[in-house]
């Protein structure tokens, strides 16, 4: 649509009812309004316009909300989300050298094992969050312990050991692991996202993928972009949230 407001009315008219009887939909009026940075949804919340949201208004902004619920009449919440912030390694990548790298276990481990959870919870969640591998919940009935504990610890110098021993011990002036192919190339990757720029949690990993000699870099692109180099299996990483299917009870 071209208008920043996008208003949408209740059918009166609307065939389905709930087990009660009751006609759906529930809810008479909606209204969205649009914007293109997130200061300004943050603004719009702050200043008690917003009745309802909760996408694109991230941890790094609830000091602010919490600050200004009297001011703007409004009740900030946490709740549950079944959802992971985590890392996809392509390991069926058209770099064969990549593919190679991505695709022992060990390697998977290691980079758990190089990630400071910890770090990240403070700096981009005010310590909120739990530190888990790509499970659900604990108060999930699918919950599995030994998966969502497995290998979360920070322990850099176990992660290069590792590295090393899959073959990549060899490092440039810089400190960067090289191919094990004799090219005396860096180990480099790109990470794509819906992201113009890298987020925080992007730039963290960079810092965490220098520690164990590797360099990610990172490509920002529309949606269906990123939907169509998956699908073509262009893509060689992705960093985003993941999982919210894994209870499909839950956003219910």
């Amino acid at each position: 649509w071209s208008s920043e407001v996008l208003s949408l009315v209740r059918n009166a008219y609307f065939w389905e009812v709930d087990t009660a009887g009751n006609q759906l939909p529930y809810i008479d009026y909606l209204q969205y309004r649009d914007f293109t940075q997130t200061d300004v949804a943050v603004m719009r919340a702050i200043n008690g316009e917003t009745d309802c949201q909760a996408r694109h208004l991230g941890y790094d902004s609830y000091t602010v909300f919490k600050e200004n619920e009297a001011a703007g009449d409004y009740t900030a919440q946490l709740w549950l989300r079944t959802s992971v912030t985590g890392i996809i390694f392509n390991s069926t990548t058209k770099d064969p050298r990549l593919a190679e790298l991505f695709t022992p276990r060990e390697f998977r481990i290691a980079i758990s094992l190089g990630i400071n959870r910890d770090e990240m919870r403070e700096m981009l969640l005010d310590g909120f969050g739990t530190n888990m591998q790509y499970c659900p919940p604990a108060d999930s009935p699918y919950y599995y312990e030994k998966l969502a504990k497995a290998y979360i610890e920070y322990d850099p110098d176990r992660a290069n050991q590792m590295l090393d021993d899959l073959g990549y011990a060899q490092r440039d002036a810089d400190g960067y692991r090289l191919f094990k192919d004799g090219s005396g190339e860096r180990i480099r990757f790109t990470s794509i996202g819906t992201n113009e720029n890298m987020t925080n949690f992007d730039l963290m990993l960079v810092d965490y993928f220098k520690v164990l000699g590797m360099e990610m870099n990172y490509r920002g692109m529309d949606r269906a972009l990123l939907q169509q180099l998956c699908q073509a299996n262009e893509a060689e990483v992705l960093t985003k949230t993941v999982g919210r299917t894994l209870i499909p009870i839950a956003d219910t």
